[in-house]
Formats: structure tokens, sequence, C-alpha cells
């Protein structure tokens, strides 16, 4: 079964995430699935990294485990509003 979506920490081991993002995105399986990536390291030109290398979304940690559906669902609303060409609701 192919993922919807995938959430990756940053800080992980043996592998970062970032290093898992650009393997996915390598395999033609799964190099459409969105990715959201989860650091700590949150300085503007980092986030900006990551989000120039395709992921579709940072969040920052320590984050709300209350509100992390809500961001996700937010962050899944974007990405297919940008596919359709149209505003998120």
């Amino acid at each position: 079964v192919t993922p919807d979506l995938v959430l990756l920490d940053v800080m992980m081991p043996d592998m970062d995430g970032l290093t898992v993002y650009e393997y996915l995105s390598r395999q033609e399986a799964y190099r459409l699935i969105p990715v959201i990536l989860m650091t700590a390291r949150v300085q503007a030109h980092e986030i900006d990294e990551y989000l120039a290398r395709g992921v579709i979304g940072v969040i920052q940690k320590p984050f709300d485990p209350v509100a992390l559906p809500k961001l996700l669902t937010s962050y899944w609303q974007t990405y297919q509003a940008h596919l359709s060409g149209s505003e998120p609701s």
C-alpha cells in the first residue's frame, strides 16, 4: 500500500529525514507522495532549503500533539489545492 502523505523527522538515527525524502523522490513508486518534515532546526534558511527541495511543509518541534492532525490536514489541503490549481478551503 502506498501512503498518501509521509511525515519525517529531520533528525533520525542512521539516515536523516531529508535523505529519506531524497531517496523516496528518486523511486518511481514514491516520488509523487507529498512529504512533511518535522525539525527543531527552524532557521529560515533551513526551512527555505527544505521547501526548495520539494517538501510540502515543515513543522517546528516541539509541537502540540493535539494540534498536529489539524496542521497536517492544513498542509494536505494546501497541497491538494495546489495540484488542482484552486485555493484551499
